[in-house]
């Protein structure tokens, strides 16, 4: 709902901004209250970098996009079936792999 509200000033790419710049505001207020040091392993930071495009740069803007083109409620019932299409690739994934 409060994308969509978003958009009626703003651009897709705005919204994905102030979404990004306010969780970036959290997790440093959280990290700092705590006490906890950033990570100094180039690798630990290279797997930070890789989630945080595949789990926020992409879906993020394609929300926004989308919630210009359809009702606010059908956009959040498709972000809720995201965790149920995780496990269903996952699954998929490892059985042609042989994981399991």
């Amino acid at each position: 709902m409060l994308i969509k509200i978003g958009l009626e000033g703003l651009s897709p790419p705005q919204v994905v901004l102030g979404r990004l710049l306010t969780g970036s505001a959290a997790l440093v207020t959280a990290s700092l209250v705590s006490g906890q040091r950033p990570p100094r392993e180039p690798t630990v930071w290279a797997h930070l970098a890789m989630m945080s495009v595949l789990l926020h740069m992409a879906p993020f803007p394609l929300f926004a996009w989308a919630e210009q083109h359809v009702a606010s409620g059908l956009a959040s019932i498709y972000n809720a079936t995201t965790p149920l299409m995780t496990t269903l690739v996952a699954r998929h994934c490892c059985l042609s792999l042989g994981c399991v």
